[in-house]
């Protein structure tokens, strides 16, 4: 048996994880995080982030609920559903919204 290749997924779901990862990525930026630090208070590797980030690999929805959190937005604007990354929270201030520690509890 020869070895085994890895296929990239063409449907509408990629899309979407595309777009996540690009408005994840966006958003760690501005914030000036590193990719190593963000994948780590999610729980996954480095190598694992990028490919999410990057839309080859799909987000799990706890996934999607931890950068969330840790970036300080809601799943509908990852996810495209909502244009403000911070609704209501002037000028990107977290507001009510709790910081997670590594267990994914509230922080504090």
């Amino acid at each position: 048996m020869g070895m085994q290749t890895t296929r990239q997924r063409n449907t509408p779901s990629r899309d979407i994880d595309a777009e996540i990862g690009r408005r994840a990525h966006m958003l760690m930026w501005d914030a000036k995080r590193k990719q190593g630090e963000v994948a780590e208070q999610i729980g996954i590797h480095s190598d694992s982030l990028s490919r999410k980030l990057k839309g080859t690999t799909g987000w799990a929805a706890s996934e999607l609920v931890a950068i969330a959190g840790v970036l300080g937005t809601s799943v509908s604007y990852l996810v495209g559903e909502a244009e403000d990354p911070h609704p209501g929270m002037g000028g990107g201030l977290r507001g009510s919204l709790p910081g997670l520690d590594s267990n994914q509890e509230p922080a504090g």
